[in-house]
């Protein structure tokens, strides 16, 4: 399974995002935030991605398509209260185990 890092996310805060739904529909959308969490023990790794739609758009819970660059994650994101100026958020929460010998996630 394949999911951004923080550090990924984190550098790509500039760059378009596209959410792509459960029914095809696609959506742009820009990282609001990239926040890192409190993992369990020190051999997970924890944090959060905010996505903003475009004003007045709501989006429900669901598994998207998370798309930027050539990259591409599914994701379960879940909807936050919008933002000021009536951009809907969903939020991506990743929190797995660093696998010792390469790194990577084991999620």
């Amino acid at each position: 399974m394949s999911v951004p890092s923080l550090a990924r996310l984190q550098a790509g805060a500039a760059e378009p995002f596209w959410l792509v739904g459960p029914s095809g529909e696609r959506c742009p959308a820009r990282l609001h935030a990239a926040l890192p969490g409190v993992p369990v023990n020190t051999q997970h790794c924890c944090y959060a991605a905010r996505f903003a739609l475009p004003p007045g758009v709501r989006a429900l819970q669901a598994l998207y398509r998370v798309e930027s660059h050539g990259d591409a994650w599914d994701l379960l994101l879940t909807p936050l209260a919008p933002l000021a100026d009536g951009s809907g958020v969903l939020e991506a929460v990743f929190h797995y185990r660093i696998q010792a010998d390469a790194g990577q996630s084991s999620a």
